[in-house]
């Protein structure tokens, strides 16, 4: 497989060196050709003249051509204003095909109808490379086509995008017509052609969790009940100004973490009220996410990490969907993160509106993300002298990776502590049950929602025998056998059940329930469950259990006091029973 690049700067020019290509295609008997055209020129006046270039001097070759933020190859940024990527595929059992589709929310599920039967119609596919428009509010709709067909077919895409906001990105390809919704598969396989994909973000979280609370649409609203832009100004000091913010937040977008990886959501621009317009928002309320921090010594590291992994595949050739993001993180020295993939291979790419790739029976998107297509044709070679591997940095450590592990670890710690004395606060320390605090408060907010409710008071049976027998240590473990065995019957019987230790030998529970059965029988399975347990010699194992179900309009303390007699009514009527 070989890979040739072209900066456009007339129609000329181009033809001379897609004749230099044509000519090698045919001295080489080589059928398939795949061209990426990526146009940085906002406009894009010159789509036409590329096309019909191409289609005059290589006919019958697949193309699509796409708005991209910049372009890239060998590592070499492109200033002009459109790049020309030929592949070659040289292998004769390679095949290509390329299929342009209507992926507007009208028609993307007829669209990916047609294309599931298509991929699964054609088993030879290995590799489906894609290029969306750049609304990503359809890509959802690829969630089904991953779900449907071979679970080894590698698929990997971008988005169209421009850098001014005024003009609406667009695409278009050898199979249709210019377009703000289309999408472009580009279908590869064959006996002797492989592929390999791969994300590289850089980027780390840092610092403590917080719950998304409220977002709707590209906004995010709130985190831990508050605006969310108070993240910013809080812990990074961000002055809060309405209006674009990418560049203030680039280093520090939101993160989240998703079967292993690590998903980057940038905010793009403040509202007056403190919310988020995230550039791609997936969030939804519940979600856990974390603050992450870039730092370019950090970056360049991951890179040549992942680089040398990618270069024990032995590609031929690289393709890279990189994110508008990374260039706006790296301004002037974005070639820094570039530049080791001249080492391995032959390499281009472009600049996104968004990254997607195919993890499982997904479609991911994500965002400042690299996600890279590694492509070869033919075996590795037998003694690994195609491998080609970057230098890694020698320098020491970043200081800030690690400051930001010095944070990780020290909030880290907080949280651990913070748990820890919630956990003292709020159970008892022998049983692990609520203590009598919480429970009293637990029964008094079921009150206030006027929820029907039975109080269960048990306690266990000559404890202070085996107290004075066998010693207080085995005292306690009787009282941990007890609790653990009503743990085991609320989650049995699927109530919903309160459980604390009220003191001594004394368990009070609360039961959510209009029904007095519900109590009753709960009662009885925990006294046949705690029962069973051995015994200790000449000790029976039992309970004495009363129940009190609430009247309408009922002082708390009258319900209490109920479920305290009839607790005592069951002792004095020889224990091991239940006085209802």
């Amino acid at each position: 497989m070989k890979q040739f690049s072209f900066e456009y700067t007339n129609t000329t020019m181009l033809a001379a060196d897609l004749g230099r290509v044509s000519n090698l295609a045919k001295s080489r008997d080589i059928k398939n050709i795949w061209i990426q055209v990526y146009v940085t020129e906002e406009q894009g006046e010159c789509f036409i003249p590329i096309r019909d270039t191409i289609d005059l001097c290589l006919p019958g070759a697949k193309y699509v051509i796409t708005h991209a933020g910049k372009t890239f190859s060998g590592g070499e940024l492109s200033q002009s204003s459109a790049m020309v990527v030929c592949n070659l595929f040289e292998d004769p059992s390679t095949k290509l095909e390329l299929k342009q589709y209507p992926f507007s929310e009208e028609s993307c599920e007829s669209s990916i109808d047609e294309i599931i039967e298509y991929v699964n119609a054609n088993p030879w596919i290995k590799l489906i490379s894609f290029n969306a428009g750049n609304d990503l509010s359809s890509a959802r709709y690829m969630n089904r086509l991953a779900e449907s067909i071979n679970p080894d077919i590698k698929m990997t895409g971008g988005a169209a995008v421009t850098f001014e906001l005024s003009v609406t990105a667009s695409l278009f390809s050898s199979d249709g017509p210019l377009s703000t919704s289309a999408l472009v598969m580009t279908y590869i396989g064959g006996e002797n052609f492989h592929a390999r994909t791969d994300v590289i973000v850089g980027w780390k979280p840092i610092g403590k969790e917080f719950t998304v609370t409220k977002t709707e649409g590209p906004t995010l609203y709130e985190l831990d009940g508050i605006p969310a832009f108070e993240l910013y100004k809080k812990y990074l000091k961000i002055a809060s100004k309405p209006g674009m913010i990418v560049n203030q937040t680039i280093e520090f977008p939101l993160c989240y973490e998703d079967d292993g990886a690590l998903f980057l959501r940038c905010p793009a621009a403040l509202n007056e009220d403190d919310s988020i317009v995230m550039m791609f928002n997936d969030l939804c309320v519940g979600q856990k996410i974390r603050l992450s921090f870039g730092s370019p010594d950090v970056i360049l590291d991951d890179i040549a990490a992942k680089l040398n992994d990618i270069a024990t595949f032995e590609p031929q050739v690289i393709s890279i969907n990189s994110c508008f993001g990374r260039a706006l993180f790296w301004g002037d020295a974005l070639k820094s993160e570039l530049i080791g993939y001249k080492k391995i291979c032959s390499s281009s790419g472009y600049l996104t509106g968004g990254e997607l790739l195919r993890t499982g029976n997904r479609i991911k998107i994500f965002n400042e993300t690299m996600v890279t297509t590694a492509m070869r044709e033919g075996d590795k070679t037998p003694d690994g002298s195609g491998i080609h591997t970057v230098e890694r940095s020698e320098s020491s450590y970043a200081l800030t990776q690690r400051l930001a592990t010095f944070i990780d670890t020290i909030t880290s710690d907080l949280e651990e502590y913070t748990q820890t004395v919630k956990r003292m606060a709020t159970t008892d320390s022998l049983t692990g049950l609520y203590n009598r605090r919480i429970i009293e408060e637990i029964i008094e907010s079921i009150a206030k929602d006027n929820k029907a409710f039975s109080i269960i008071m048990l306690d266990a049976d000559n404890f202070k025998q085996i107290n004075d027998s066998c010693g207080h240590k085995e005292g306690d473990k009787v009282l941990c056998l007890l609790a653990d065995s009503i743990r085991q019957i609320i989650a049995d019987t699927g109530l919903e059940i309160y459980a604390s230790r009220w003191g001594g030998d004394e368990f009070l529970l609360v039961c959510v329930s209009d029904k007095k059965d519900d109590a009753i029988h709960f009662a009885e399975t925990l006294q046949s469950h705690y029962h069973s347990k051995d015994a200790y010699p000449n000790v029976a194992r039992t309970i004495s259990v009363g129940i009190a179900f609430t009247k309408p309009g009922e002082n708390l303390d009258a319900v209490f006091q109920r479920a305290d007699e009839r607790l005592y009514s069951a002792k004095g009527n020889g224990k091991a029973c239940i006085v209802s």
